[in-house]
């Protein structure tokens, strides 16, 4: 009898939702160490990941344990949605492996997906590779947003990139929707500024104009 309540109790615990256990923890009714607890029983592999991944905020000392099992995740979408939803909490030494694990996916559009939610957050020494590993994806809308996110943490220091990167940069983002294409253009203002002049602000918003009298 208490091996069947005990078996029980243990399949409860191993379906418990990622969420649930992340808002039983934040509002103090389970303590860390329950959650921690229950979040191990979990029993669909992705879903014990964004369990551990929630939990982390609180064990930073299970960020390797949560991103060791994010690695596991046979299903590539699966794996592409906890690595991003890992990246910006991740510690600076754990960086580097998750920057391994994006390049490792085989599909280029969940890799690029990892590769652009991570590149805000890379230290500078891994932003090389980073690039190197942005340049090689085919498909040039996912590439111009990767390429666009590693600008995120060194907008500022002009000089880290060589000059033909922000051309390849700005011609990339020719690609992308219109909608995207103007919030794009917004937010790298400075980097436009640097390569032209004021004229070639009033050169874009012209062919802006000019494009939208005929895709409204």
């Amino acid at each position: 009898m208490n091996y069947a309540i005990t078996s029980s109790l243990n399949t409860i615990a191993g379906n418990i939702p990622p969420e649930l256990i992340a808002v039983l923890v934040e509002k103090k009714i389970w303590t860390t160490a329950q959650g921690l607890a229950y979040s191990r029983q979990v029993q669909s592999l992705s879903q014990r990941v964004q369990a551990l991944s929630k939990l982390a905020l609180y064990f930073p000392e299970i960020w390797s344990e949560a991103l060791s099992a994010a690695r596991s995740i046979g299903d590539e979408y699966y794996r592409a949605d906890v690595l991003s939803s890992l990246a910006p909490h991740l510690p600076e030494n754990l960086v580097p492996e998750a920057l391994e694990a994006a390049r490792s996916i085989g599909s280029e559009y969940y890799r690029a997906r990892v590769l652009r939610d991570l590149a805000p957050h890379l230290p500078e020494n891994l932003v090389p590779e980073a690039l190197e590993a942005a340049r090689s994806i085919g498909d040039e809308s996912s590439r111009a947003r990767v390429l666009s996110s590693l600008t995120a943490n060194v907008h500022k220091m002009f000089g880290f990139f060589p000059y033909d990167f922000w051309c390849e940069l700005i011609h990339s983002l020719a690609s992308l929707k219109r909608r995207e294409l103007l919030d794009k253009i917004g937010e790298h203002s400075d980097i436009i500024k640097e390569l032209g002049s004021s004229e070639t602000f009033r050169e874009i918003a012209n062919a802006v104009d000019d494009v939208g009298r005929w895709f409204p």
